[in-house]
This record gives structure tokens, sequence and C-alpha cells, in this order.
């Protein structure tokens, strides 16, 4: 029996003591923590601090466009200023580029305080590659906002013109932490230009305390990895599940051993990433890295909305992170980056359910078999075939090929950064040309969500193929092995043939989805569970006995899969059965009276226990032995014996007029 994760918590001796090295900053207790989720209720939150200043106003952020958005700030802060509230503002120098000096010049003659962080300067160049990533709103000392949003129309969105708001996550925080807060952005402010202002210490040093939730406040500079460090810690101590929204991925190799590590010893490690991105190079680079962790378990998804701006992570339930930390070198060992550390099981339930919601958003990615050699590996989102082993096979190697295209790639993202920041089409010409020609290598296949009618014919191979047998491929394996005996596959598979498993994978995956289908009630998540029961039979294949039938083996584990996935889920209602309201189920015959012959039987069916539909489905539909199906539920075949009669009454009842149809 596995045992269950222990679960650690802050309050823990030794973890409070390392985290508190790691952070560099000691817990702060009785602060009012609110999430805010995208754009317009994260603006709307910061204009009502904005507003509600006395004393003084400190804005960070790394892009202030001068844009509608940007513009709806500077009007806000300039009236403050003219209103006689200190207002200080510190944008980085690179990231806001493109914002006009008009723009500034405005502020600065209304007399709000304006400071670039990192201009190049030829006397100590280096400092161009550390940015002031931060996204920072203080006011009064005692409110703030920060989180992962810029400032710019790009996360509001254009109705007129069709464009969605992306998606990213802060937090609001009024109480004690905020004068940590506050000085961050003092110590930037300071390295950006000289002496730091001297009414920083009007406010008592003991600000009121506001709620009961407790707060890190994570501030990283160049060489002190202060998030990094808190990061591994999250992830090395939460043993049941690590849910990570990301951006930006390209960590260190160390977090991502992390990730792998987790997702081994049993955590339930999500990864959502975004499908398009405004730096595809940082996309691809992602993408290159995606073979080990679904290897180990991770599961991936892919956001399908204009953008996923947002970094933060939910782990065990009650670890929150939300800050402007990507997960990639440049933020983790180089920025000025701000993160807030939250232990508080209402915040991490309201993210959890955020990362629901988004999830609804998203593809999940699927690691296909290698059919060829590694330079043809590929990974695919959507409803794919057959995910490959977590943890029962040799970890992937990368191929030479596989470096080459990382390495191009970082060199594409190098000479991105620096064509738009100094040296301009000298740097694209030399390296973005180069990596350009080394991604367009690349043989990524996407599929999308199957749309394909869930009984008819198929004109292409359905969710259990593991080949399509276009552009040049091999063909499938189920056409491969047509004429091998199951139980050859059989023991063939078990001594780890990726190939039989996937030719008997093949044969069943129809009846597979029926019978996932017979529990959930819903063609997604029956397709859903096949997969997970695929994934779960390729992973215990080497307990497989060949003296056993397979597919009374196979199906008892999709039906596992299945179950649990309904207890992971709320099971949705589907498009066949969508006009069987609860309240209809009281009546069923009434409800059923004017449907066709198809529909009545599937109403009448989602009106029976989940025993006695699958017993009458794979006896009377599916044509299968009783012993057999008693085998495939883990049940006596008496006991399958009773659930076909029970049901065949059941359904004679509710169908009425068709009973003769189910005479025995």
């Amino acid at each position: 029996m596995t045992p269950s994760p222990v679960r650690l918590r802050a309050g823990s001796g030794g973890l409070v003591r390392a985290l508190d090295r790691a952070a560099g900053i000691q817990v702060i207790p009785g602060n009012a923590v609110t999430l805010l989720v995208d754009g317009p209720d994260t603006y709307a939150a910061m204009h009502a601090q904005i507003a509600a200043a006395t004393r003084r106003i400190h804005l960070e952020n790394y892009i202030i466009h001068d844009d509608e958005v940007g513009q709806g700030f500077a009007d806000a802060l300039m009236a403050k200023a003219r209103a006689g509230v200190t207002v200080r503002v510190l944008y980085d120098w690179a990231g806001s580029f493109g914002t006009s000096r008009r723009f500034w010049r405005a502020l600065r003659e209304a007399g709000v305080d304006v400071r670039a962080f990192g201009p190049p300067r030829l006397r100590d160049p280096l400092l161009f590659f550390a940015r002031d990533h931060r996204k920072l709103l203080v006011v009064d000392g005692a409110a703030a906002v920060t989180g992962g949003l810029c400032i710019g129309d790009e996360w509001v969105g254009d109705v007129a013109k069709s464009r969605r708001p992306w998606r990213d996550t802060a937090v609001a925080i009024v109480g004690p932490a905020v004068r940590a807060l506050e000085g961050a952005f003092i110590r930037a402010w300071t390295f950006a230009g000289g002496a730091p202002p001297d009414d920083t210490n009007e406010l008592p040093p003991d600000v009121e305390e506001a709620g009961d939730t407790a707060v890190r406040v994570v501030a990283t500079e160049p060489g002190r990895e202060r998030a990094y460090r808190t990061i591994d810690l999250m992830l090395g101590v939460s043993g049941e599940r690590i849910w990570v929204t990301e951006a930006y991925l390209a960590a260190p190799q160390r977090m991502y051993q992390a990730f792998q590590d987790a997702a081994r010893d049993g955590a339930d490690v999500r990864l959502l990433l975004p499908g398009s991105s405004d730096l595809p190079t940082i996309r691809n680079l992602a993408r290159v890295g995606y073979r080990p962790l679904l290897r180990a378990g991770v599961r991936i998804w892919e956001w399908t909305g204009p953008m996923l701006h947002a970094k933060t992570i939910v782990a065990d339930r009650h670890w929150t992170r939300v800050g402007s930390s990507n997960l990639n070198a440049s933020s983790l060992l180089a920025n000025w980056e701000l993160d807030i550390f939250i232990d508080d099981e209402a915040i991490g339930e309201a993210m959890e359910q955020q990362f629901r919601l988004d999830l609804t958003m998203a593809r999940e990615v699927l690691l296909r078999p290698r059919r060829l050699p590694a330079l043809f590996g590929r990974v695919v989102p959507g409803k794919l075939d057959l995910a490959a082993p977590a943890g029962e096979v040799p970890a992937h190697a990368r191929s030479g090929w596989e470096r080459v295209r990382v390495a191009a790639v970082i060199a594409g993202g190098l000479a991105q950064g620096a064509r738009a920041a100094v040296f301009g089409p000298l740097a694209w010409s030399c390296c973005c040309w180069p990596s350009l020609s080394c991604s367009s290598r690349r043989r990524w296949r996407w599929r999308p969500r199957s749309s394909r009618d869930w009984q008819g014919p198929r004109s292409q191979p359905g969710p259990s193929a593991i080949g399509s047998g276009d552009e040049g491929q091999p063909p499938p394996a189920g056409k491969r092995m047509t004429g091998v005996d199951e139980a050859a596959l059989a023991a063939r598979a078990a001594k780890g043939d990726a190939e039989a498993f996937g030719a008997l994978v093949d044969r069943h995956a129809p009846m597979a989805r029926r019978v996932a289908y017979t529990i959930l009630e819903d063609r997604e998540d029956a397709d859903d569970a096949a997969q997970e029961g695929f994934l779960s039979a390729w992973q215990a294949i080497a307990r497989y006995d060949p003296r056993r039938a397979f597919r009374p083996w196979l199906m008892q584990i999709v039906v596992n899969a299945a179950r649990d996935l309904r207890r992971r889920r709320r099971v949705r209602t589907t498009e066949m059965l969508d006009h069987v309201s609860a309240a209809s189920r009281d009546d069923p015959a009434r409800e059923v009276g004017a449907m066709d012959l198809g529909e009545r039987l599937n109403a009448a069916l989602a009106t029976l226990p989940e025993r006695q539909r699958l017993a009458v489905v794979l006896f009377d539909a599916e044509g299968y032995p009783q012993a057999e199906i008693a085998a495939m539920l883990g049940i006596p075949e008496g006991t399958v014996k009773s659930d076909v009669f029970h049901g065949r009454r059941a359904l004679r009842k509710v169908l009425g007029s068709v009973k003769e149809e189910w005479d025995e």
C-alpha cells in the first residue's frame, strides 16, 4: 500500500527557518489578501487605491504603454500629483522602450517624479541585462497590488476589434506586508536614481492588521535568487499536488528536475502554458523541454486563448505563489522581481478553482511513443492516441539535433531582445536567421480536439492509434500487425514492446471509449478516461499475466480510470442527453415518449445505476459473455446476471411501448 504523502505546513519549525533564509524575510501575518483575475478587475482595484491615496503613490512596472489604459493611469496619477500627493513612477527602460517621451514629459510636468530603470550606459554595459520586471503599486504604505500584469491595452482587450484580453493574475494586499512591498520599491528606486526618498518613514513601522492571512514578500535582485530558492523549497515539500501557470517557461535544469521528481513521487504535477505567445521563441524553447516532463508523469496543458501571461503556483491546496517572476533564467537569476507567497487554505482553494476553470480553455499535451529515431520524436496537444509511460522506460536523452534546436531557440531569443534594445538589424541578421532556419526543421504535429461522431465510421485512426500513416510516417501499428494473434501481441507487450501494445490499443479503443462513456455519460470525459486507462495499462504491462485474457484485463483498468475520473470531475451533461433534466427523471417514461428509439434507449440507460448500465450495455449491446463482463468489472458472475436481469426490467418499465425488444 502506497503511504499518503506527508503534508507540511509553513508552521513547521525547520521549514519556517528554511523559507526565512531562502526568501530573506520572515512571514508577515495580519493581512487581507484579495485574488484579482485578469486586467479589468486588477486595474479597477489599482484605480480605487490611487483614488483613495492621501500621502504617496509608488508605481513600479516593467511595461507602461502610452495607449488607452496607460493614459488612464497617467491621468489618475497626474490628478493626484496636482492635489498634493507624492507620486513616484519607476518604469523599465527596455520594457517601456516604445512609450513616447511625450508621455513621460506630461507626467513630469504635472509633478510626478518619473525614473527609468536600467538605460544603457557605456561605463557599465552589463547592467543592461538586469531588468526591473516587477509589477507593483503601493499606496500610503498600507495598500498594494502586485502580480503579473503590466499596464497596457493587451490586458483589457478590444471588443470592437474582437481582441480578447490577456489572461493574468494579481493580488491586492492591505496590512503590514505592504511595508515590505514599499521597501522593495525603495531599493529599486534608489538603485535607479540615487538617494532614497525622504518621506517613507512618516507612517509608524507597525501598520494596523487588516486580516488573518500571513504573507511572505520575496523581492529578488540580481545574484540573490530569492524567488528561485523559495519556489524550489515549495516544490520540494509539496506532496499532493503542484499546479503551475506560467507564461514563459525556460527553467533551469534544477527546476525541471524538481517537477519530474515530484511527479515520480506521486504528486499531481500540472503545467498550464501558453499555446500562442508574444514571444514565440520562448514558447518553442518550452516545447523542446516537454518530453522529459511528460515521461516523468507531469501533465501539460496549452492555453487556447490569445495569451496566457500569469505566473502562479498553487500546491497542496494551501500554498500559493503569485508574482512577476517567470520560470526562466532571466527572471530567477538576473532580474529584479517581486513575488508573494501565501500559506492560506481559502486563497489556495480560490486559486485551484481558477486553475480548473483555466483548464477548460486549454488542450492537454500528450506524448506519442517514438517510432523513429529521436530526431522525429514529437509532442502532440489535444485528444491524442497513447501517452508514453511515466517512469517505466529509460529517460529520454536529447539527440544532437535536439541540442542544436535548443541552442538555436536561445540564440533567437537573445537576438530578439538585442534587436529591440541595442544592436538592431545586424543582430537580427547574424543570429535570428540561423535560429529560424534550425527551428523550421522541427517536426511538431498538432491535432485539435476530435469532432468526429462517437459511434460513426472513422475515416482516420481514432484516439487509440499510435501512428497516422501520413507525412511519410509508417502506418499505424494496428495495420502492421493485423494478422498477429492477440495472445502473442499481449505477450510481446508484457516484455515492453510499445508497438505491440499500440496494436492492442488499436483493437480495443472503440470498446474502451464506449465502456467509459457508459460510466461518465460524456464523450470528452470518456476519451480522457480511455486515455488514462491506456496509460495505466502500459505502466502495469510488466505485471500482466499472458495466461489471462487481455481484453478483460484492459477493460477493468479502463473502468477503474473512468470511475476515478468521475470522482475527480463533475460529469457534464452530454449533447445526447442534455434534454433529460433532473426533474424529468422523476417520471422518465413521460420524457422519453416523444423520442426516437435510439434517443429513448440512451435516455433510459441514463436512469439505471452505473453497474446495471454497464452490465446491460456489455451483455446486450456489445455481446460479451457474462463471465468476461465479471472479469472486466471485478465482480462475481452471479452479480452480473442479477444486474442484467434488474437492468432489463427497469428498462422495460421506462421504455413501455418497446419492451418487446428486450424480452428474453
